[in-house]
């Protein structure tokens, strides 16, 4: 035992770095969002390599045997923590372009080999203090406090999550925000080195105290993303909920990108023009118009040009409208009504029935923008709309050439738009336009310019063929895949269709990527026994139902990253308190560890047949936040309380078994998230997913009760 360790510092050292660890999990993660142009698939397999490699540390912890003085030894360890998350942000972007072809399409496979090898600093070391330190307390106290420190650790993680949800992300970039939290953890070692007369650590947090709060009055978010927008002036960097937005300048023409992907340009007249006036001229002298979204691209500019008597320009990105409304100038007119606002809580609220809804919302590449392309949301819009009146919207096309995926993503979209309207017509180009109506819809395009006297640089009878547009259209349409199933909300088919495309262009890598996270895995389970089997499945479900639960979230209201930020720090509130307090109710038995699971398979169902009720049913969002933040809690209560009841029933010594409870509670963990974001919910929706998660659960309770050596 070494006696300048206080139980004290230990406490904090373990708030530091479950604090330090979350912050840097958020911000990095959406560093790779940004770098990568990604969606959940990138989510979930950043997050699954940050959780495998902090697993590996903490496994690998088993067999440290430090012999220096402790103190020192996790000062260390600390000023790492803190130093590492600042080096791996600036090597996301400067590495990239070095690494691979500008401008390349990457894989999964480079995603997932790339994001591993950066991660393995900051990840590893993470799980080995944990390792360490939890032991080292123990050993201290001489009982086992393993839990104790977990529990700690996590309360560090509540801190960082609000912190990062409520405050960071509003008012600092990642990378400063990462400065900031540094600076603090690098005020704590000062003070405790000061005060315990460590020379060497005092002057060395003195001067990386001093660097890093240097560096917060300089341009250094700016500096490191110019990596990534080569021979582009950068204008403005903000980092949203809605992702990282930056805004360049080439050329004279401004660039405008939503981590990392170009969303517009002010050059693009064809875009505009093609997703105005292909629709608007289906309707003869139309009166009331909704935007929904594009009233920055200049598209405000195409509709002021027929007597329109209003256009209600709905925009849910309030940082890009804020960054870019000065620029444009037709929000002045008098006819146009700016709400920010999500588009489908203003449609489910607005009395207005439109004659044209015009919706420029990105390809549905990810949950939130799947929600867009949905039955339910057609039939929203079906019901505000005249009855002369028309929808659009636009998907990126394949042009001459479909995929098995590409095909069933067009043909989902086609049939579920002609379930909800009698007549749907599809416009190819460069992106495919889908137009809606109960009324007639005709593709004399040029025909219907022509007649309308609107003038226009593309969209006229110089640039558009209507019988080379009507072969084409009816080609396409004829190749589409009558049976394919419905886009609905909570079975997100053309998600999931979107990740099978982008994995279809490198199948070899794929599957190799599958097989290294599988060699992972078969190796813990190999090393596993029936209690860190039951930690894996209880890490696994925790993650699972967490992921689930914010799906369903996001579905139900759109973007809900603060919400997010809440719903992850009410999950570590429920662990914490599992993992300190649940000793008082549950014994260190077979019996608890039988019920822990059927309860997590009770509370697996509940969460399925939870959101299948706030789909159908109309409920206050106030009722709904609080139903989905109990049984959160409730989640991650019985992980918690599985994490202290495997600490103490397993055998052995302390830091062996802080490694092996950690890490099984972590790889578990780490698979939850990638197959339930990947493939669980988007193959088989939300109710069947919730009744997957408990009938393992069930089985573990069935695999317990037969363990005869417990």
């Amino acid at each position: 035992m070494d006696e300048q360790l206080k139980p004290a510092y230990s406490k904090t050292f373990a708030f530091i770095l479950g604090f330090v660890s979350l912050i840097s999990q958020i911000i990095i993660i959406r560093e790779f969002l940004a770098v990568f142009n990604g969606n959940e698939l990138v989510i979930g397999v950043v997050l699954a390599n940050w959780m495998l490699i902090t697993a590996i540390g903490s496994y690998l912890g088993k067999y440290a045997k430090p012999k220096n003085n402790y103190l020192n030894l996790f000062i260390t360890f600390i000023i790492l923590i803190a130093v590492l998350p600042i080096i791996t942000i600036f090597l996301i972007s400067y590495l990239k372009n070095f690494i691979f072809t500008v401008g390349a399409m990457l894989s999964i496979f480079d995603v997932q080999i790339y994001s591993f090898l950066l991660l393995i600093p900051f990840c590893l070391t993470s799980g080995l203090v944990f390792t360490i330190l939890s032991a080292y307390y123990s050993e201290n106290e001489k009982k086992n406090k393993i839990a104790n420190i977990y529990a700690i650790e996590s309360f560090g993680s509540i801190t960082g999550g609000l912190i990062s949800g409520f405050a960071l992300i509003y008012l600092f970039s990642g990378i400063k925000s990462l400065l900031i939290i540094s600076v603090l953890s690098f005020s704590v070692i000062f003070y405790i080195a000061l005060k315990e007369k460590l020379i060497i650590y005092r002057n060395i947090s003195a001067f990386l105290l001093i660097i890093f709060f240097a560096l917060l009055f300089t341009k250094i978010d700016v500096f490191y993303r110019t990596f990534n927008y080569i021979n582009q002036k950068i204008e403005h960097i903000k980092d949203t909920p809605f992702g990282n937005i930056v805004i360049t300048k080439r050329a004279g023409q401004t660039n405008v990108y939503n981590n990392g992907n170009l969303i517009f340009d002010t050059e693009n007249t064809i875009n505009n023009e093609e997703s105005i006036h292909y629709s608007m001229v289906q309707v003869k002298n139309p009166d009331n118009v909704l935007l929904i979204s594009g009233g920055l691209t200049g598209m405000l500019n195409e509709i002021l040009k027929y007597n329109i008597k209003q256009v209600d320009y709905v925009e849910f990105n309030k940082w890009l409208y804020d960054l870019l409304k000065d620029s444009v100038t037709e929000l002045n007119d008098k006819r146009i009504n700016t709400y920010i606002n999500d588009p489908v809580n203003f449609i489910k609220k607005t009395t207005i029935k439109y004659d044209a809804i015009i919706i420029n919302i990105p390809d549905p590449e990810n949950i939130e923008l799947n929600r867009y392309y949905t039955l339910e949301f057609f039939e929203l819009i079906r019901n505000v709309l005249s009855e002369r009146g028309v929808v659009s919207f636009k998907l990126l096309s394949s042009m001459n050439y479909m995929s098995d995926e590409a095909l069933k993503i067009s043909s989902s979209v086609y049939y579920t738009l002609g379930n909800v309207f009698e007549n749907v017509i599809l416009i190819p180009g460069e992106n495919n336009y889908y137009i809606a109506s109960n009324a007639e819809l005709s593709l004399n395009i040029c025909s219907l310019i022509s007649n309308s006297g609107i003038e226009n640089e593309y969209v006229n009878q110089y640039y558009i063929d209507d019988n080379l547009l009507k072969k084409r259209s009816k080609l396409l349409t004829n190749s589409f895949d009558r049976n394919v199933e419905f886009n609905v909300d909570f079975k997100p088919v053309i998600y999931f269709n979107q990740i099978k495309l982008w994995l279809q262009y490198f199948p070899g890598k794929f599957w190799l990527s599958c097989v290294l996270i599988l060699l992972i895995i078969v190796f813990f389970i190999i090393k596993s026994n029936h209690l860190t089997l039951a930690m894996f499945a209880a890490g696994f479900s925790g993650s699972a139902l967490e992921i689930l639960l914010l799906f369903g979230l996001q579905i139900l209201f759109g973007n809900i990253y603060q919400f997010t930020a809440l719903i992850f720090a009410i999950f570590m509130l429920g662990l914490t308190i599992g993992a300190k307090c649940s000793n008082r109710v549950f014994k260190y038995s077979k019996l608890s560890l039988r019920l822990i699971h059927f309860m997590i398979a009770l509370k697996a169902i509940i969460a399925a047949l939870l959101l299948f009720v706030l789909h159908h049913f109309e409920i206050s969002q106030f009722i709904v936040y609080t139903l989905i933040s109990v049984l959160t809690g409730l989640i991650g209560f019985a992980v918690g309380t599985e994490f202290l009841l495997i600490s103490n029933l397993l055998k052995g010594k302390y830091i062996s078994i802080s490694g092996n409870t950690y890490s099984f509670d972590l790889i578990g963990a780490a698979l939850g998230a990638i197959i339930t974001s990947i493939y669980l919910i988007p193959a088989l929706g939300t109710l069947n997913t919730g009744i997957v998660i408990g009938l393992l659960n069930i089985l573990i309770v069935l695999y317990i009760t037969l363990y005869k050596k417990l």
